[in-house]
């Protein structure tokens, strides 16, 4: 079975590997590792998106408030309506996703710089 990491390379599974949700895990004692840069920098990227988000959001929900004003009494008026509140709460959750998200990530990117910290501190005797 062939495998790609996230880099795109691709090596042969060991015969001790399977997938679990996803991931490749190895029954055989293999190593897991992580880039906490990598994960530093998506996290960054997420928190970045979420600003986006945050400022262009009101964006359609004035605009479709605006066109809903102007069409009294009529059907599309309510549409309008609907979609403005369904694009808030859209954008809200997705902004939270992505805010949670973008924490996570760089939380765990510090979690890892640390214990990598102290894993060779305390092989180095310090």
């Amino acid at each position: 079975m062939d495998q790609t990491d996230l880099n795109g390379s691709t090596g042969q599974a060991n015969a001790g590997t399977e997938q679990v949700n996803g991931s490749t895990v190895q029954a055989n004692g293999g190593t897991v590792q992580a880039d906490p840069q990598a994960l530093a920098g998506a996290g960054k990227t997420a928190l970045d998106f979420r600003q986006i988000v945050l400022k262009t959001a009101g964006t359609l929900e004035t605009a479709a408030n605006a066109a809903a004003t102007g069409l009294p009494g009529w059907q599309t008026a309510s549409a309008l309506t609907r979609l403005a509140q369904t694009w808030e709460k859209q954008s809200d959750a997705l902004a939270e996703r992505l805010g949670r998200t973008g924490g996570n990530l760089e939380t765990t990117a510090r979690q890892y710089r640390s214990t990598e910290a102290a894993n060779q501190s305390a092989f180095e005797g310090r």
